[in-house]
């Protein structure tokens, strides 16, 4: 059951290389879960890899933006953009899901986007258990169920009429 969230305790920032562990921890392991439950041994082994904490290092220090939620000292959420228009990463710990936290990030990491040029055209790879929270934060399916690398993801894409 989610706890109460006060918004007071819980701070949302630009990531730094110190945090590459903590947001490798916590995309590989909710992704375990809600993206390659299905998948075989060697597509969570390739999506691991892709995503260690090397890859968030090379990514941070490249055309990638992340930002965490932190409480208490422990990272409970992030985001991460691909340039300033592909939605990568969006990952909150299950115990701060369904408390506002994905919007928080999603408004702050959107605001960073267009303050650096973005028009408001915007795009996700959604996994399909995430279909829900995306169309919440006014992303719309733009093609079939598609897969890649035996990853599973429905296109998604929030345009100028869909900011919120």
């Amino acid at each position: 059951m989610p706890e109460t969230m006060n918004t007071h305790t819980i701070t949302i920032r630009v990531a730094h290389t110190d945090d590459v562990d903590s947001i490798a921890e916590i995309v590989c392991e909710l992704a375990e879960k809600f993206i390659l439950s299905s998948s075989d041994k060697a597509v969570t082994k390739a999506f691991i890899e892709a995503n260690n904490a090397q890859q968030i290092r090379q990514n941070i220090n490249s055309n990638y933006h992340y930002f965490v939620a932190v409480k208490a000292g422990k990272m409970v959420g992030l985001i991460g953009m691909k340039g300033y228009d592909h939605l990568y990463h969006l990952f909150v710990l299950e115990r701060y899901q369904g408390l506002g936290l994905a919007r928080q990030l999603w408004n702050k990491a959107r605001s960073y986007c267009l303050d650096n040029g973005n028009p408001g055209l915007f795009t996700v790879n959604a996994s399909t258990n995430a279909i829900p929270v995306y169309e919440a934060l006014g992303f719309k399916r733009t093609a079939p169920t598609q897969q890649k690398n035996g990853i599973v993801y429905n296109p998604m894409r929030l345009g100028n009429r869909g900011l919120i």
